[in-house]
């Protein structure tokens, strides 16, 4: 950096407020020295809030991790795992940060919140790191939009905020205050919004991700007779069991051709497409939905190598910091595949991009679209070749946003309204519908969890639904769970599930690495079974809470934890399984506010019934003081009295059956 280069760093603390506000500018920045990102505000020296280890760090890493006792477990005392650092923290990101907050708490004391203010998509990173002897860093990193603006003034504040309750909603309800005035709520809530698809919402009980849809005759691309066969009986069998619809998205064998040209290369590599019809008909005749996985931020490295096409697209991608092209790699027992990462300024990889989502709508009858390895998940958030449309603009967040756009504008014209991704940001909330996840799996699923699997492992971070507690009634509904009817799972297969629905989402089988050779021998009937006391909770009784509620805290059961050993060979990693045992809570529990009633659900996901005994702080939560605690029978389908709520707190006793989901509704007295 130039010596006349400065940073110009603000301050301030109004009368009376909680809030530190800081805010950043650069002067004098210089094209050919270009600075990269300035850090501001740092935070050194954060020890231990209070003794005990009761300390927990909130991260919307991957939509929503708490970390428990970072000061220690930061800092090399058991892993190798030292935190949130630059790379982790990348905002906007599904597969990172996809809000701009963290905190720190004494769990049920208090703490402090930082975040940041910004309306649009700068690039930022929120590091929260340790750095030896029990001590913490933390800053916030702000990367330059356009390199060679020679003044850049980030106009957002960076603020810190004192938190005095001590729980992760908390710094969610903070952030949902900055949130909600921002663009992309402008659309406003669910329920309100006519370009959703309501099916897809109120109707489905399962999504059934990663199945192969291709045909047995296609040359190059084609399934065996046998595995066509076990496909039709393990659909038959689904419809058969359970009581709702399918939202079918198949992997992308249903192109002409796969192994060799899997990443987008050219239009005679996709069209025409393998889709069997029979299976197609199968799924439409039954009422469910099916659509096409694909994707918009790849072409194939290897196809059609040394020719001018492929020279000519290798411009067209994604340039690193330091030079070299963005390469997304795909390695298994099997094959090893390569794409680039186009930039989304390309404006013929725009085209190309829709066109493929129009003959997919057009042509194959698809109920929306769905995009993996999209901008919400490790496509890289910025290309630093000048010669691209976006110029020294080097944040192509917007370019991506604007392809999402137009994907659900056409698929709108259509009369189709779902678009989906692997993983989400919050800027992607007005075009984005679903997104697929596995995160909620835990231990049982990988991916996300990856980083910081160790932590996972010693029951020293666990999964909480931070990006859905902000969004949940304004879209962007979470797929996932990452399982399988199989009993290799173990009882956790209950937890990921139930988790998933409990706090809003829809629950997802996933094939992506699963041979179809003999599913239905593997399916355990319980598991599958199971769907269906989900699905009744979500798409009946439930349905105003858990589709279009508006999150809350849910109340505190102690009742302990279950431990189960499970086996996934659904993954492809070097020992092609996870395997291992996972503890978790006993009892699942989630809250929801919609038309001035709360809902609560619990869960005990154990085998034996049990009765827990707790105390609702219905006045200190959700704001009633007076009023009725009713329990819903889902055998009866009525409601009976089960306490009343005094002075803001309620006595409750509840008897949990072995994995049925318990249904409270708190009411104001009139």
């Amino acid at each position: 950096m130039r010596n006349d280069t400065k940073i110009i760093a603000h301050s301030r603390l109004g009368k009376g407020s909680d809030t530190v506000c800081f805010d950043v500018a650069i002067e004098g920045n210089v094209a050919d020295e270009y600075i990269i990102s300035v850090e501001y505000p740092v935070f050194n020296g954060i020890k231990e809030l209070c003794e005990g280890g009761n300390d927990q760090f909130i991260s919307p890493v991957a939509t929503g991790f708490l970390f428990d006792d970072p000061a220690k477990n930061f800092n090399g005392t058991s892993y190798s795992f030292t935190g949130i650092d630059k790379s982790l923290g990348m905002y906007p990101s599904g597969w990172e940060y996809p809000m701009q907050f963290m905190a720190y708490i004494t769990k049920n004391v208090g703490g402090f919140y930082i975040g940041t203010t910004d309306g649009g998509c700068t690039v930022k990173s929120f590091t929260f790191t340790g750095v030896g002897n029990n001590t913490l860093r933390a800053g916030v990193h702000h990367f330059l939009d356009d390199l060679a603006e020679e003044n850049v003034t980030f106009d957002y504040e960076i603020q810190v905020a004192n938190l005095t309750e001590g729980y992760w909603q908390e710094a969610g309800d903070r952030y949902f205050e900055f949130a909600k005035d921002q663009e992309w709520m402008q659309k406003g809530k669910l329920e309100d919004r006519e370009d959703i698809n309501t099916g897809l919402f109120e109707d489905t009980v399962l999504v059934n991700f990663g199945i192969a849809g291709n045909r047995t005759d296609t040359p190059g691309n084609s399934i065996t007779e046998h595995a066509k066969e076990q496909r039709e009986r393990l659909y038959k069998l689904y419809t058969e069991t359970l009581d709702g619809n399918i939202f079918n998205i198949y992997l992308n064998y249903w192109q002409r051709n796969h192994v060799s040209n899997e990443f987008n290369s050219t239009w005679d590599t996709y069209f025409p497409g393998s889709v069997d019809e029979d299976f197609r008909n199968q799924i439409l005749e039954n009422g469910d939905q099916m659509l096409l996985f694909e994707f918009n931020t790849l072409y194939n490295a290897n196809y059609q190598l040394g020719s001018d096409t492929n020279k000519l697209w290798r411009s067209r991608a994604i340039q690193q910091l330091r030079g070299g092209k963005s390469i997304f790699t795909w390695t298994s027992a099997t094959d090893h595949r390569e794409g680039w990462f186009i930039c989304p300024s390309v404006e013929e990889w725009k085209e190309f991009c829709i066109a493929k989502d129009t003959e997919i709508l057009k042509t194959y009858g698809a109920n929306g679209l769905y995009h993996d390895v999209g901008t919400a998940a490790v496509a890289p958030q910025q290309c630093y070749d000048t010669s691209h449309a976006h110029g020294t603009r080097v944040n192509i967040i917007p370019e991506y946003i604007e392809i999402e756009r137009l994907s659900k504008e056409l698929a709108s014209d259509y009369g189709q309204y779902s678009v989906g991704q692997e993983l989400i940001y919050e800027q992607l909330l007005p075009y984005v519908d679903y997104f697929q996840a596995r995160a909620n799996g835990g231990l049982l699923s990988w991916m996300e969890n990856d980083r910081f699997r160790d932590v996972l492992e010693a029951g020293d971070a666990v999964k909480i639904p931070l990006f859905d507690y902000v969004y949940h009634a304004y879209g962007g509904l979470r797929v996932d769970g990452f399982m399988m009817p199989y009993e290799e799972l173990g009882d956790g297969y209950y937890y990921a599930m139930a988790f998933t629905v409990l706090n809003g989402g829809l629950p997802e089988y996933n094939y992506e690495f699963s041979n179809l050779a003999d599913v239905i021998d593997k399916v355990h009937m319980p598991y599958l079974e199971f769907i269906n006391e989900l699905g009744a909770a979500r798409t009946t009784y439930g349905k105003e809470f858990l589709v279009y509620g508006t999150m809350k805290k849910a109340p505190t059961v102690d009742t302990g934890t279950v431990s189960y050993e499970y086996l996934n060979s659904n993954v492809v990693l070097k020992n092609d399984t996870l395997r291992g045992i996972a503890t978790f809570d006993r009892v699942i529990t989630s809250a929801f506010e919609h038309d001035d009633k709360i809902g609560v659900f619990l869960m005990n996901i154990s085998e034996e019934d049990l009765n827990t005994k707790f105390i609702l702080e219905a006045g200190r939560f959700y704001g009633i003081e007076t009023g009725k605690v009713k329990c819903y029978d889902t055998t009866t389908g009525t409601y009976t009295d089960l306490a009343d709520v005094k002075n803001g707190e309620a006595k409750c006793s509840v008897d949990l059956a072995s994995r049925k989901v318990v249904m409270l509704v708190i009411e104001k007295a009139e």
